[in-house]
């Protein structure tokens, strides 16, 4: 039986409509929305007095934030450049993501709202210098996310030898980016480095409990400290994790709490992937071809991939520092085997190996 297009889109709508209808404000449900009053912690306090010093002095301290995904990194750099750049004060704060701009040329001109063609990168840089001629703060979101055709780093080296006496805030999921920078960059930028700790239960209900007010019409306090509960123990306290929880639970779209638990890691574990570089991606290929998943058989399953694509692989000792990052971010999990009369690592994927293809299919090709 054939159905007229508008009774079907009709009869979509009403359904659609049902199922959100507790949904008072989507906006609070949207990755990047920033609350008008975050929850307070030690870290901002941190960055909020770093940034005061430098209004007054105009002396830089350049920090290095890092922690695991979801802890908070990003909404509080943006709390803070909201806040900064409505007062009084002559400091300017200025914001990129450097996984969606991951070149010092791409960065600049991302800042500068231009495309140069022809332009060389130092040609870029006076122009940011002439532009931003105040006491200027950058924040480089996923630094850690710098291509690897960028191996200097340059925009890190440009900044911190600035006359104009810039200052960075970076942000990072891996630790040891840091690790990556050359001897006279890190010389030059002296970063101090600060831990963003992960959420407890009792901060990770706080936060959800201000979306729910401001999102939903009605919501009960004891799904909150489930849903709490549940991502502290089962994710990195990702609070990304409990948010699209919630809105889940609250759209019925997935029934129970456990079912919309699994769909938001699903989600976020495919953007995660499809997020990643080239060559991590062929790691985690080539991790899911190895039937043993030994690490010394998986690098060279990677440099056989490598080879395939006419892309040069990372050496070693950079292949092990990156399973160590894909590790931070809960895509692995290395385990120490006992072979004969030694230990060797073992790579073990933590997600459904299909999510791979699906997700990174605009990267890879089978």
């Amino acid at each position: 039986m054939k159905m007229d297009p508008m009774q079907y889109l009709s009869q979509k709508r009403a359904e659609v409509e049902r199922e959100v209808k507790n949904i008072k404000d989507f906006r609070l449900f949207d990755s990047n929305y920033v609350p008008e009053q975050p929850i307070g912690r030690p870290e901002m306090d941190k960055i909020t007095r770093a940034i005061l010093k430098y209004e007054r002095s105009q002396i830089p301290t350049n920090i290095f934030a890092f922690g695991s995904r979801g802890c908070g990194k990003t909404v509080t750099v943006k709390y803070l450049q909201r806040i900064f750049n409505e007062s009084a004060g002559d400091t300017r704060i200025l914001y990129v993501n450097v996984r969606e701009n991951n070149t010092s040329f791409k960065m600049l001109a991302n800042i500068l709202g231009i495309t140069p063609r022809g332009v060389s990168l130092s040609e870029v840089f006076q122009r940011f210098q002439e532009k931003y001629s105040v006491p200027t703060i950058l924040i480089l979101d996923e630094v850690d996310c710098i291509s690897d055709k960028d191996r200097q780093k340059e925009i890190l080296y440009l900044m911190s030898r600035s006359v104009k006496n810039y200052m960075l805030i970076m942000l990072a999921n891996n630790s040891s980016f840091l690790k990556e920078i050359d001897v006279q960059t890190r010389s030059s930028l002296q970063p101090v480095p600060l831990h963003f700790k992960n959420y407890d239960a009792v901060q990770m209900c706080e936060i959800i409990k201000q979306r729910a007010d401001g999102g939903l019409k009605d919501y009960s306090e004891s799904l909150l400290r489930e849903i709490s509960a549940l991502v502290v123990k089962k994710t990195n306290s990702d609070v990304r994790a409990a948010i699209k929880t919630l809105y889940y639970v609250a759209t019925e779209k997935h029934g129970d709490l456990q079912n919309s638990f699994q769909s938001a890691l699903q989600d976020l574990t495919a953007d995660l992937i499809c997020d990643l570089n080239y060559n991590n991606l062929l790691a985690l290929k080539a991790a899911s071809r190895t039937s043993n998943g030994f690490v010394k058989d998986v690098y060279q399953n990677y440099s056989n991939l490598c080879a395939a694509k006419s892309e040069k692989p990372f050496c070693y000792a950079h292949f092990c520092n990156n399973l160590s990052y894909l590790q931070s971010l809960g895509l692995i999990m290395l385990i120490s085997t006992k072979v004969g009369k030694a230990y060797a690592n073992r790579i073990n994927l933590l997600f459904d190996s299909s999510l791979l293809k699906t997700a990174s299919s605009t990267k890879l090709t089978s």
